[in-house]
């Protein structure tokens, strides 16, 4: 899937307008908004009701696809109104500003919005939107901090003046690729020194421990003239002790554990492997640090497994490469271990080697000695093609990648030893069991263990379920986190299947619902990843980071609609 870079598009809809306040957006069921309000007496809050002051109805509006700003839109003053950027599907927004009445808060022409751009122009998960009323004409500019491909940035105007349209795709600032961190950056408004013209700043937690603030002041010279943002990197840091970090710094990076060695630095392997029925027990499946599970054609699932800080003497059965491998192997600066695929996906990973996204080991690409046919199990082509991390990891010098890479962290606490809410886990609940809803031959359960702080896996066969055991050393499977990633998941017109099933493809960047099970607890959050080089990250409503715990982790990538039930 190709992801929108910004362009012009002219409003297809009228020109703005201008309303009140409002705090609180609650995505009901059935995706509605509701909007509520908390009058403030300069003392207190006081609640305005249950009902709130704007209801969309059901199936009306989906909080998730939006971004909400306060301020003056349509006219520059009186009471505040909101500004609502909303993502449509082929990457077009709409924004719309919702105003007061006395009957509540109304959308300025309805569901028109005010300005839409159009189909394939904007993504609205590459952002980061606040308002600020930069050429001091009284009325709130809408601000993105959009990120690109290349890992640039540029502030983008919505521009107040002109109904909230988005008229330079230049934007009024940029920021050199990969200069800003886009995961641990926010971004606040406001006027810094009180000269009429709205400024910006970023705030960036590394992990360190340290804070950066930059500062973007306006050049606006005259009222509704040109502006332009002058940025001032650092003009606040704290030193990093100030701020003692949660998140493990100092570890194996798919893992979280605690580690001095120098291997950190070594190319993880990501291997696709077997998972029929006929494919089970997997071997080498305990020493991996990180298992992606992942639906393919006819609804079946094929397992990622990515080895990076043990290497298994046996690794299979190896299967064939599919769209998601291009899409989650980059994150991990991975060697992508396949056998087989059909033409157009051999093209698409050949192309990808080209471009440096990862490097590539398999039969296909001319890395057979590699690999190996085995009896184990009584498993028979094509269920038994087998290999080894020394093998790969051979092959993989063979073919160029034997150089250090800086694989990127996901986030862990520092130790097992912590309490159940550490880590953006205040508030979640209790959930000892957990099922995965796959086919009735893949289905998946996950029990947790108390004493060991695990998760014992068990799949179905069809008939029963199974625990999850390593073939290769009968070491039972005992993961730490079990992450579910809810996302669009469609039915191609490409077969890379034998037996002629269409395959499934994926959304695998933006942002989107995760369910995260630590510690034998529930914890509902966000998922955010800019691009295929980038981990996922979660975060709770209320903005925390959510820290998995050291160990292995399974993560599971299911349609946006399938529910995980948990007692």
């Amino acid at each position: 899937m190709t992801t929108a870079e910004p362009r012009c598009a002219s409003s297809s809809g009228p020109r703005p307008a201008r309303a009140s306040a409002s705090r609180g957006h609650r995505a009901g069921g059935g995706f509605d908004m509701r909007i509520h309000y908390f009058e403030s007496t300069g003392s207190s809050f006081l609640y305005g009701g249950n009902q709130g002051v704007y209801d969309s109805g059901p199936g009306q509006y989906d909080t998730t696809r939006a971004r909400f700003v306060v301020g003056h839109f349509s006219r520059p003053d009186g009471p505040d109104q909101i500004a609502s950027v909303y993502q449509y599907s082929n990457f077009k927004i709409r924004v719309h500003v919702f105003i007061p009445t006395p009957s509540g808060l109304q959308p300025l022409n309805g569901w028109a919005g005010v300005w839409e751009s159009a189909e394939g122009t904007y993504d609205l998960s590459r952002t980061k939107i606040v308002g600020a009323d930069l050429d001091g004409d009284k009325l709130t500019d809408l601000l993105s901090f959009y990120w690109y491909n290349d890992g640039s940035v540029h502030v983008h105007v919505f521009n107040g003046a002109k109904g909230l349209a988005f008229t330079d795709p230049n934007g009024v600032a940029t920021f050199p690729p990969f200069s800003m961190p886009w995961l641990q950056t926010q971004v606040v408004a406001g006027d810094w020194n009180k000269d009429g013209f709205g400024d910006l700043a970023t705030l960036s937690s590394l992990d360190d421990g340290s804070t950066h603030v930059g500062v973007l002041r306006s050049n606006a010279a005259v009222v509704g003239g040109p502006r332009t943002l002058q940025w001032t990197a650092n003009q606040w840091v704290t030193a990093p002790t100030d701020a003692v970090p949660s998140a493990c710094t100092q570890c194996w990076p798919l893992t979280g554990v605690a580690t001095t060695s120098t291997l950190v630095s070594r190319r993880p392997l990501a291997v696709k492997i077997d998972n029929a029925p006929t494919g089970r027990p997997h071997h080498g499946i305990s020493q991996a640090d990180m298992v992606v599970e992942l639906l393919v054609e006819g609804f079946i699932t094929r397992l990622a497994a990515y080895f990076h800080s043990q290497d298994p003497s046996e690794i299979g059965a190896v299967r064939s490469v599919r769209f998601s491998d291009r899409y989650t192997t980059p994150m991990v600066r991975g060697t992508l271990v396949f056998s087989g695929g059909s033409q157009l996906m051999m093209d698409l990973v050949g192309r990808d080697i080209t471009n440096g996204n990862y490097v590539g080991v398999s039969p296909q690409l001319g890395q057979g000695n590699s690999f190996y046919r085995t009896d184990a199990d009584g498993k028979v082509v094509p269920h038994n093609l087998f290999t080894s991390s020394a093998a790969l990891r051979a092959a993989t010098n063979d073919v160029g990648g034997g150089a250090p890479v800086d694989v990127p962290r996901w986030g862990f606490l520092k130790s097992l030893d912590h309490i159940p809410s550490a880590g953006g886990f205040l508030g979640a609940r209790a959930a000892f069991s957990l099922a995965i809803p796959y086919r009735a031959d893949a289905a998946v359960r996950y029990d947790y263990d108390v004493a060991s702080r695990t998760y014992a896996r068990y799949q179905s066969n069809g008939s029963s379920f199974v625990r999850e055991v390593d073939g290769a050393n009968g070491r039972a499977i005992a993961a730490r986190n079990i992450v579910v990633i809810n996302t669009d998941v469609w039915v191609t017109d490409v077969v890379d299947d034998a037996g002629g099933a269409p395959s499934l493809d994926m959304r695998l960047t933006g942002t989107g619902h995760a369910s995260i099970f630590r510690d034998g607890r529930r914890q509902e959050a966000t998922w955010y990843r800019p691009t295929w080089f980038d981990p996922f990250t979660f975060y709770t409503d209320t903005g925390e980071k959510v820290l998995l715990s050291p160990g292995q982790t399974w993560m599971h990538i299911l349609p946006a609609d399938w529910v995980v039930p948990s007692t």
